[in-house]
């Protein structure tokens, strides 16, 4: 009889000290809380925003909205321990950061100046949601302004045109006569009947 008292009595005292250590385990994990928020400028215009929370981060749903451009992370099971739910930002592509709790979650918003590259990550108690802001495009260049080849003008010499409109003057036949009167006649015979002919006396008969 003895015996089995004792061994009712260490039955509950071991359920006992197994539901305290499970409910104090419930209560831990029930007061996780963000108690930290920063944000550190990273290389290759990237933005980091830190998350810190009082025990080992949990890995959050994430949600994100192109219109208007935000992303939100959802937190089941802890609470906001920071001092203010508005965070104004305004670096890089995050303008501001609202932190809301509700009921048994806390939601975290990261509202964008417009859609961007994200990636969230948890590192021992911290939430670390990295920003990259898109690239902006140089306008092209452009293209210098390619004149059409113009038609070649043939430019034809003075003595080119001359030539085109003054026929060919050619001699074709030469020949001398006696006329009636014993005066001396010179023929000459033209290749081209329309050859323009500039015919002058220059100095007097013979003594």
């Amino acid at each position: 009889m003895l015996n089995k008292m004792r061994q009712s009595l260490c039955t509950y005292m071991i359920l006992g000290l197994f539901l305290s250590i499970f409910q104090t385990a419930s209560v831990r994990a029930g007061e996780l809380a963000i108690t930290g928020l920063d944000i550190a400028a990273l290389t290759g215009d990237r933005l980091q925003i830190q998350l810190e929370m009082d025990g080992a981060a949990i890995e959050p749903k994430v949600f994100h909205t192109d219109n208007p451009a935000r992303i939100a992370l959802d937190f089941s099971g802890v609470k906001n321990g920071l001092d203010k739910k508005m965070f104004p930002i305004n670096r890089g592509a995050a303008s501001t950061i609202y932190v809301a709790e509700a009921a048994d979650r806390v939601r975290v918003v990261v509202n964008l100046i417009e859609s961007t590259p994200f990636e969230t990550k948890v590192v021992g108690n911290k939430v670390l949601l990295t920003l990259t802001r898109a690239s902006i495009k140089a306008p092209a260049k452009l293209k210098p302004f390619a004149e059409k080849p113009g038609v070649p003008v043939a430019v034809k010499s003075a003595n080119s045109l001359a030539r085109a409109l003054i026929p060919e003057q050619t001699i074709s036949g030469f020949d001398f006569k006696r006329g009636d009167k014993g005066e001396g006649r010179i023929l000459v015979s033209l290749a081209n009947p329309d050859t323009i002919v500039n015919s002058k006396q220059e100095g007097g008969p013979p003594a």
